[in-house]
């Protein structure tokens, strides 16, 4: 995968990360600025959408996406205050990897109403991700209308 597709334009679409419920209240204080995961798109997406799993099983917001790029593992640790996570957690999360995707994240948005998993699942394909789900612009729009 080529870092120059991480940042180019066009965007239009936006993706869907499942978090642990831990983490909704930090997200929630705009105290995550940069999350990691060890698979992510290979365009960057306009916005984020957090899923809290159980017991809150929702989405309750998004956040624009400034920018995706791959650090090295130690690079990564020099970043984990931006992200909120111990370092000695984010250690553990790489398990030996040389390296991660580095998420940052702005412009926070959260829905007046979270959006349950069963009200997404009866208006389109829905499966809590286990990396990350794309979304379509159609239905980015009937997730934002349903958390007004």
């Amino acid at each position: 995968m080529s870092e120059e597709n991480l940042t180019q334009e066009p965007r239009g679409h936006s993706v869907v990360y499942s978090f642990f419920n831990r983490w909704e209240a930090p997200l929630k204080s705009g105290k995550v600025h940069v999350f990691f995961r060890k698979r992510f798109p290979s365009k960057l997406p306009d916005r984020v959408y957090f899923y809290i799993g159980a017991p809150v099983m929702a989405v309750v917001g998004s956040a624009k996406v400034t920018k995706i790029e791959r650090v090295s593992a130690s690079q990564a640790l020099t970043l984990a205050a931006r992200g909120c996570i111990p370092e000695v957690e984010l250690a553990k999360y790489l398990a030996g990897r040389d390296s991660v995707g580095a998420i940052y994240m702005e412009s926070f948005e959260f829905f007046n109403h979270p959006v349950s998993a069963d009200d997404i699942s009866s208006r389109m394909v829905f499966s809590p991700p286990q990396n990350f789900q794309n979304l379509s612009a159609q239905d980015e729009q009937m997730l934002v209308e349903m958390g007004r």
